[in-house]
């Protein structure tokens, strides 16, 4: 018994004394095939194995359950380590990665992990993802440890998806007037699904022409093709110094017009540029030009007075008179002549040079001299003018005024007089008219007088110096200080005017409503006779009915005497008023 436990506890150190293998150089150790039986890998996916994802933006996370698959029913110390990662991708444009990747795990606890799963620009249609679980095992008792693997697969497929790539091979042209241009465009169909698409321009300048090779190309998946852009710049100047122009080119899916890009083309102009019908008018109206243009020189030279100096050289007398000399002599008195010829015709320049100065100084002096007449008129306007301007307005109000109120009054006492007309025919008694209102006479404010008008200085050309004299500034101050005067007093004098207008306007706004007083108290005086005369009419014919009726015999007789009396009281008291009345 004593050499078995001996044995046991050598076994026992020696195992404690034995390094653990590192983790990076761990491998599958072998191992009775018994141990399968105890410790392996158990692997269970939790929900689809197989997903969709759209390109670029889509991603999908498959989630699974791993844990010991073995019958072992040890104490929970043997230690278990999972490792968790992705092995294969068996297809292009995908990736994957999976969490967690590692961790510890008791004997009979499970693990849950998930893989995620994302699509590249231009996947392949289908690929399998491939993870891999290994468990490493390491019982204390046995020197070293073991590793269990196990491999699960899922499946991807790429959503259909189009995608389209464009290229304008030349995006900027330096270009020229009345030319043709050709620009290759690329187009690729790098999405999943074949497609058709269409060649269209989304804005070109006006009056350019410009056409496709092709307006409509199919392309299958990963196929690309090219289509060539031709335009025509048309004349529009002769000169353009710097210009840009933009044509945006637009391909789109027939499919899914939403689906579309667009690329400008930036054409660059400059220069000189001439068509052949200008240069043939060119090429025509330059000899004409040039012709014009001689005759003008000719005209000039022949205008210049210098130039019609005579040479002396040249004067039958004296060119026979130089002939009779030897020809030293001769060739001096010539040299003599040229050299008077050329200092007269120098001087004429300078003088025809110092009078072109001196109109040039005269017109200068001319402009000045207006200026300064405007601005002294000018203030002297402004002067008298404004209060004249306020005349003018009260004047204008005044008789408006004047007319509209007499008119009315007019119309009103012609209608009064219609009625005491109608009224005189209809009762046939002849009543007094109103006779016709007197108006008093329009009187205007005073006319405002006007300023004296200034004396303008003037400016003067000095010849000899070749200036221009100006007048002095004190004369030209003397003259604007009464004239700036003149324009504050004209403010007042508007005021003033004003004032006086508006107090003439009340005053005839109470003459012309006193003479309304008078036409209305004349008619109520006209009315109230009428009224009379109404009333006097109505008495007769009730006395006249009164003593017809007395006149026939009746049964009620003292009823009817006392009615009657009861009348003629009324009737006298009615006379008695009428005679106070008119009394």
């Amino acid at each position: 018994m004593r050499k078995v436990a001996l044995l046991l506890a050598m076994l026992v150190l020696f195992s404690l004394l034995v390094p653990p293998p590192q983790e990076a150089e761990a491998q599958i150790i072998p191992w009775e095939e018994w141990s399968n039986f105890w410790w392996n890998v158990k692997i269970e996916p939790v929900g689809p194995t197989q997903a969709a994802i759209e390109p670029v933006t889509g991603q999908y996370g498959f989630r699974f359950q791993f844990y010991n698959g073995g019958v072992v029913n040890g104490s929970s110390n043997v230690p278990m380590r999972y490792y968790l990662r992705i092995v294969e991708i068996d297809g292009e444009g995908w990736s994957a990665s999976v969490s967690p990747s590692f961790g510890y795990y008791d004997w009979n606890e499970v693990g849950n992990a998930t893989v995620w799963v994302s699509a590249g620009v231009d996947p392949s249609y289908i690929a399998n993802i491939t993870c891999e679980v290994e468990m490493h095992v390491r019982p204390g008792l046995l020197p070293g440890g073991f590793v269990k693997t196990a491999n699960v697969t899922f499946q991807v497929r790429s959503e259909p998806q189009r995608f389209l790539y464009f290229k304008v091979e030349k995006p900027t042209i330096s270009g020229e007037q009345d030319a043709v241009y050709h620009v290759p465009v690329t187009i690729a169909n790098t999405g999943n699904l074949p497609d058709s698409f269409r060649i269209s321009m989304d804005y070109a300048p006006q009056e350019w022409a410009y056409a496709f090779s092709r307006e409509r190309v199919y392309l299958a998946p990963g196929e690309q093709t090219q289509v060539n852009l031709s335009f025509y710049i048309p004349h529009q100047q002769f000169y353009i110094q710097y210009d840009s122009y933009v044509l945006q080119l637009r391909v789109s899916s027939t499919n899914n017009p939403a689906s579309y890009r667009t690329e400008p083309v930036v054409v660059t102009l400059s220069g000189f540029h001439l068509t052949v019908g200008q240069w043939a008018v060119f090429g025509t109206v330059t000899p004409s030009v040039l012709l014009l243009i001689g005759v003008g020189i000719a005209f000039f030279h022949a205008r210049n007075p210098c130039n019609h100096i005579p040479k002396p050289w040249k004067d039958p007398a004296e060119k026979k008179r130089l002939e009779q000399m030897d020809w030293r002599r001769r060739r001096r008195e010539k040299k003599l002549m040229k050299e008077e010829w050329k200092s007269a015709y120098l001087f004429c320049q300078a003088e025809r040079k110092r009078r072109q100065q001196i109109r040039v100084l005269h017109r200068k002096r001319d402009r000045k001299q207006q200026a300064l007449r405007r601005k002294i008129m000018d203030a002297w306007r402004t002067a008298w003018q404004k209060p004249l301007r306020e005349w003018n307005k009260q004047r204008r109000d005044l008789r408006e005024r004047y007319r509209k109120e007499k008119r009315r009054l007019l119309t009103k006492w012609k209608r009064m007089n219609r009625k005491i007309r109608e009224a005189s025919d209809r009762l046939d008694v002849s009543f007094s008219t109103i006779a016709k209102p007197e108006f008093p006479p329009l009187r205007l404010p005073p006319k405002p007088g006007k300023l004296p008008k200034p004396s303008i200085p003037q400016y003067r050309v000095d010849e000899r110096h070749g200036r221009i004299v100006a007048p002095e500034d004190r004369v030209v101050k003397k003259i604007m200080a009464p004239l700036q005067r003149g324009e504050r007093a004209g403010k007042l004098e508007a005021e003033k005017i004003r004032r006086r207008a508006e107090a003439r306007k009340e005053k005839l706004e109470k003459t012309f409503a006193a003479i309304d007083h008078k036409l209305e108290s004349e008619m109520e005086r006209v009315q109230r006779r009428i009224r009379q005369e109404r009333k006097r009419r109505r008495a007769a014919r009730k006395k006249k009915q009164v003593r017809r009726q007395a006149k026939q015999p009746s049964s009620k007789t003292g009823k009817k005497d006392r009615e009657l009396a009861k009348k003629r009281a009324q009737l006298r008291r009615q006379r008695a008023r009428e005679r106070a009345d008119d009394s």
